[in-house]
C-alpha cells in the first residue's frame, strides 16, 4: 500500500485495511486544493482551477452559503471565501490555507462528490447540501488525510465505515439531500459502533 508506512500513524486504524493508495502532494499550503484536484482526475498543479471553481460556487449561491455559514459565525462566509481566494505562485499565507471543515461542504456541492476529512483528531463526512444522491450517477469520494500543517490524498476502497456526518450538513441540507444518509446508513452506523466500542482509542470530538 503506497505510503501507508509513512502516513499510517495519522490514519485511524479502522481504515487501514481499506487504504488502496496515499498520494502525497507538494507541501506548499495549497495541499488541500492539490489533493482535491487529484481526485477530479487533474494534475495537482491545477490547484488554482479548484480554488476558482469553489469561489464560483460560493458566489453563485452566496445567499444560501451566507445563511449556512453565518448562522455559525457572523464572519464565517467571508472567512471561507477569503481562504479560497488565492492564486499567486508564491508561499501561501496561512489565511489562505484550506479552511476545514467548512470548505468540505463547498467541495462536495461544487464537484458532486462525497468528502471525508480523516485525521486522528476526528473524522467527518460531507455529502451534497442541496442535491439528492439519485442526481449523481457515480458517487465519487474526495478523502483528505489531515496532518499537522498538511493534507494528502487518501483513497479508501471497498465497504469501509463512513465517518460521522457533519453536523452542519445535517442541519442545513435540504430534504432531497437527506437521502444521502439513508443510502449509506449501514456504513455510517458501523462507524459509530466502532467508535462506541473503542471510546478510549477514539476519544475525539466530531461535532462540525
Amino acid at each position: 500500500m503506497n505510503n501507508l508506512r509513512r502516513f499510517g500513524g495519522y490514519i485511524p486504524s479502522m481504515f487501514h485495511c481499506y487504504v488502496s493508495n496515499i498520494q502525497d502532494v507538494t507541501p506548499d499550503s495549497n495541499c488541500g486544493f492539490r489533493s482535491v484536484a487529484i481526485v477530479l482526475g487533474l494534475d495537482e498543479n491545477q490547484w488554482g482551477f479548484v480554488r476558482q471553481q469553489l469561489l464560483q460556487e460560493l458566489d453563485t449561491n452566496s445567499e444560501a452559503y451566507i445563511y449556512v455559514f453565518n448562522s455559525i459565525d457572523s464572519n464565517l462566509y467571508d472567512a471561507v471565501r477569503h481562504s479560497i481566494n488565492w492564486f499567486d505562485i508564491i508561499p501561501v499565507p496561512e489565511e489562505h490555507w484550506m479552511l476545514m471543515p467548512y470548505t468540505g461542504l463547498v467541495v462536495a456541492q461544487r464537484f458532486g462528490v462525497i468528502v471525508h476529512l480523516i485525521s486522528q483528531a476526528g473524522c467527518i463526512t460531507f455529502f451534497l447540501l442541496w442535491l439528492a444522491p439519485s442526481t449523481i450517477p457515480q458517487h465519487n469520494v474526495v478523502c483528505l488525510l489531515h496532518m499537522p500543517m498538511h493534507f494528502v490524498n487518501l483513497r479508501l476502497e471497498g465497504d469501509y465505515p463512513i465517518p460521522t456526518l457533519s453536523a452542519v450538513w445535517k442541519r442545513y441540507r435540504n430534504d432531497a439531500a437527506g437521502a444521502w444518509e439513508m443510502v449509506y446508513q449501514e456504513r455510517i452506523q458501523r462507524y459509530q459502533s466502532i467508535i462506541e466500542a473503542n471510546k478510549q482509542v477514539y476519544s475525539h470530538n466530531e461535532t462540525l
